[in-house]
């Protein structure tokens, strides 16, 4: 998946902030996108710099909110490796499809990982969770209607969805990339074609990715109130 499209899990509360996400839209899309539009050419920077002044943006902020945050999460790890990827597949001169598949490894992977947590400690929609709901309170209301193994199968048919999704989304990317980036690499004409790419996989992938992913957690907490009996901003930290 494009670095543009996944978030750096830094400090939370200042990315879930508008502030944080217009930071996140500049530094992962808008800058990336325009130097490669617009300064690709040898009049500029030319294709080799302007693809390292483009991957530095999200390079640089994927380092900082990890420092920032004092913590590595999984996705600023991928996010990352996405961007270090990319650079290497461009100043490489790698064969073009390289950079579609490694574009569709990414949300495969993480649509994988989704799944396979449903039977480790760490259950990826739980865990997701836990910042929103009194687990607590929560735990003691399904426990006192028995609808606990309830509100499991919702969890657990959830976490199916989301993986379904992120798999959707793995094709998805794939076949846009393969449509959008074809041009040789380390050439002016890739680098402008990864511009146009990066400004447009927001609109066409992640938008709607991200809203079923968002259906799928409203449908997760109605459940939950349907299972305790309590509205859910009562269940809410």
């Amino acid at each position: 998946m494009d670095p543009a499209r996944l978030p750096n899990h830094g400090d939370m509360s200042e990315q879930n902030s508008p502030r944080g996400a217009l930071i996140e839209l500049v530094v992962n899309v808008a800058a990336p996108t325009l130097v490669l539009l617009f300064l690709a050419g040898d009049a500029y920077l030319g294709p080799v710099w302007s693809l390292v002044v483009a991957l530095a943006f999200p390079l640089g902020h994927s380092l900082y909110t990890m420092a920032t945050a004092r913590r590595v999460s999984p996705i600023a790890v991928l996010v990352f490796i996405s961007v270090l990827l990319t650079g290497g597949i461009g100043l490489l001169e790698l064969e073009v499809q390289w950079f579609a598949w490694k574009e569709a490894a990414f949300p495969l992977a993480i649509g994988v990982a989704v799944v396979a947590s449903v039977k480790t400690r760490w259950p990826a929609l739980p865990t997701l969770l836990a910042p929103l709901l009194d687990q607590a309170k929560v735990d003691g209301l399904l426990e006192e209607r028995g609808r606990a193994e309830a509100h499991e199968a919702d969890l657990v048919r959830a976490t199916w969805q989301v993986g379904a999704v992120l798999v959707l989304t793995a094709f998805g990317t794939y076949a846009f990339a393969r449509f959008m980036v074809t041009s040789a690499t380390g050439t002016e004409a890739f680098n402008t074609e990864l511009g146009r790419y990066t400004g447009l996989a927001l609109p066409v992938l992640g938008i709607p990715s991200t809203v079923l992913m968002v259906w799928i957690l409203r449908n997760v907490l109605i459940g939950v109130e349907e299972h305790t009996g309590v509205e859910i901003q009562e269940l809410l930290k």
